[in-house]
């Protein structure tokens, strides 16, 4: 569904240059980034996607240059500080492990206080919605554990 929408927005693009008489930079097109907690091995070989060297991240996989698109597993991504947002974003341990680490950080860092405020207002959010989805509830569960196990009483 992703891909669609991104082909469909270039033929969308390619349909106005043309309509402007000027032919569209294909190179300057943007690129499709998926975000998923997993990626299997089929998954991963069904799209010919293959470890992005250029970035050389483990987790990080390109499809074809033709493709324009990449995979990001969260659950394969390194555990440093700048995968930690990504991380945040997964399920299971790796999301309950990247939660700890947010909280670890010091207080006086920036990206923790907006992560925070970003997650408290999600967390408000998703809370007030009756039909939440398993992954939505276990997020809310993973933060209230974290939180009441570091002494937090619950709040974000």
């Amino acid at each position: 569904m992703c891909a669609n929408k991104l082909y469909s927005y270039f033929a969308e693009l390619n349909r106005l240059a043309r309509r402007e008489d000027r032919s569209l930079d294909v190179e300057g097109l943007g690129k499709l980034l998926i975000i998923s907690t997993t990626a299997s091995v089929d998954l991963l070989e069904g799209f010919d996607a293959t470890l992005d060297l250029e970035i050389n991240c483990n987790g990080v996989y390109s499809f074809p240059r033709s493709w324009k698109g990449t995979i990001i597993a969260v659950n394969k991504l390194p555990v440093t500080n700048e995968t930690l947002w990504l991380r945040i974003l997964g399920k299971g341990k790796v999301q309950r492990d990247a939660v700890d680490e947010l909280l670890a950080l010091p207080d006086t860092n920036v990206y923790k206080q907006n992560t925070l405020r970003l997650i408290a207002n999600w967390r408000i959010l998703t809370i007030k919605q009756s039909n939440l989805i398993d992954e939505d509830q276990e997020m809310v569960m993973n933060l209230l554990y974290n939180n009441c196990s570091n002494g937090q009483n619950g709040s974000v």
